[in-house]
């Protein structure tokens, strides 16, 4: 037979508590791209980062009749 020691792992226990105890450094913090603020950059800052934009075309139509 073979014990094993492990975290329980605590329903109430999250992030916002374990920083008011002033434990941070067991949070995990996932980054991310703001896509919307980089949109708004010039062509060649995008070019900077190793991305450009695209143009692209949009169709639509419209039917005409009784519904």
């Amino acid at each position: 037979m073979v014990l094993r020691r492990y975290v329980c792992k605590a329903k109430d226990l999250t992030p916002a508590r374990l920083k008011a105890a002033g434990f941070p450094e067991v949070v995990r913090v996932a980054e991310s791209v703001d896509w919307d603020k980089l949109s708004a950059w010039p062509d060649e800052r995008l070019f900077m980062v190793g991305t450009d934009r695209w143009v692209k075309e949009e169709f639509s139509y419209e039917l005409k009749g009784a519904v």
